[in-house]
């Protein structure tokens, strides 16, 4: 009798590794084995860090982008011209409160980070990293928050914060001031980048200045004292003077690196909103200034005819010049629409990373702008692209947060390199 063949064994299943997208470079990384995925399930807080001490060492500045865009937010809900004070002031005043508690959170890891990391700060001035511009945005979403203090606090809690807010507001048009020398000082001595490397993170380190100045004129015209308004108002003067003249020439530069040296990469292509924002804070502050002028400065208190900044005609200026930067920021929002539609096609699909809370920011000033404007001057047409734009900015900025908050749980956010 033959033998009895044994069945040849069955082999292995087979377990491929396949590549998965990361959610914060862009880049493709491996993904666990499908033979290893259980489906759906909870993960752990932090599951994905690939050292705990990274939660610190890795923060950047950039998560303060959350607290500006959330208070961003609550400002397009207090200046619609649609929605009713009754509910849309309180709601805004609630966004308020969670943009001061996101930025204390980020204060607090920026600042453990100092202290138990330092080398990771100190080398910043000479390496590459991106970290040095975000730096800007602490100070960008602290101008929010003082807007915020003269906006609502005074109503809910009391006048006493006119004060405060006062006082929040000097430091940060100090501290604006010497971060728009310091900055662009490092950026010149200690980096030695090719054209090609220029990035629109470089407006970062520009226009501080400009946020803490846009809430200037609205300080101005809610305090008491006329000496305290107008020296505020000299004050923001002087910070657009600095900021202008850097933001106009960085522009020009990433236009022309834009036509000659290509798009920025794929996972970094949302970045080319950002150049609408300084349009919009300009725009905002110059509306402002001339707004405010003319009820801080009576006609006894007013100077020379030279210097007469209640004039009418300073007003009809200023405002001609808001409409002008209004023009600018919608030219540079539709140019980055048209090349994230085009970039999303050619790729199938953008990746997501903090970047995209980039065109949150500049969509929202836009739109704050465009309200603003139509509430002065009684264009419905402007009132209507205004409303628009802030609820594109409020969907675009709930995505974000969920995303955001996807991968700080997960703790791969804390994973990018410094």
């Amino acid at each position: 009798m033959d033998a009895q063949v044994a069945p040849e064994p069955m082999p292995d299943k087979v377990v491929h590794n396949i590549p998965a997208m990361d959610l914060e470079t862009g880049e493709k990384t491996a993904r666990a084995p499908v033979g290893q995925q259980t489906g759906w399930r909870i993960l752990k807080p932090f599951s994905q860090l690939d050292d705990k001490r990274n939660l610190i060492r890795k923060f950047s500045p950039s998560m303060f982008l959350l607290s500006t865009c959330t208070g961003l937010i609550g400002l397009l809900f207090s200046v619609n011209p649609y929605l009713s004070t009754s509910w849309s002031t309180p709601l805004a005043f609630g966004f308020w409160w969670l943009s001061v508690v996101l930025f204390l959170i980020c204060l607090t890891m920026v600042s453990l980070r100092c202290i138990l990391h330092w080398e990771t700060i100190a080398i910043l001035p000479k390496n590459h990293s991106f970290d040095l511009f975000f730096a800007g945005y602490i100070l960008i979403s602290f101008g929010i928050l003082v807007e915020g203090f003269v906006r609502y606090c005074p109503h809910y809690i009391g006048s006493g914060f006119y004060t405060v807010a006062i006082v929040f507001w000097w430091i940060t048009a100090v501290l604006s001031h010497i971060a728009n020398i310091l900055i662009p000082f490092y950026l010149a001595y200690y980096h030695s980048r090719t054209f090609a490397e220029l990035s629109t993170l470089w407006l970062l380190a520009m226009f501080p200045g400009v946020v803490i100045g846009v809430a200037g004129p609205v300080l101005a015209a809610a305090i008491p004292s006329i000496s305290q308004a107008r020296h505020i108002l000299y004050m923001t003067y002087l910070l657009l003077g600095a900021a202008l003249p850097l933001v106009l020439v960085t522009l020009g530069m990433l236009l022309a690196r834009f036509f000659f040296m290509g798009l920025p990469p794929v996972h970094f292509i949302v970045s080319v909103f950002l150049p609408a924002a300084p349009m919009a804070l300009f725009g905002l502050t110059f509306l402002q200034l001339g707004v405010v002028s003319t009820k801080i400065f009576p006609p006894e208190l007013r100077h020379a005819p030279f210097l007469d900044f209640a004039n009418p005609g300073l007003l009809s200026c200023l405002t001609v010049v808001a409409f002008m930067f209004l023009g600018s920021c919608i030219w540079f929002l539709t140019f980055g629409m048209l090349v994230c539609l085009a970039t999303a096609i050619k790729n199938k699909g953008i990746p997501f990373t903090t970047g995209w809370w980039g065109g949150v920011f500049p969509t929202g000033l836009a739109g704050l702008l465009a309200v603003e404007l139509g509430v002065l001057l009684g264009i419905d047409a402007l009132k209507i692209v205004g409303s628009t734009l802030s609820v594109f900015t409020g969907l675009l900025g709930a995505y974000c947060t969920a995303r955001t908050s996807a991968q700080v749980y997960s703790g791969v956010i804390f994973n990018a390199d410094i």
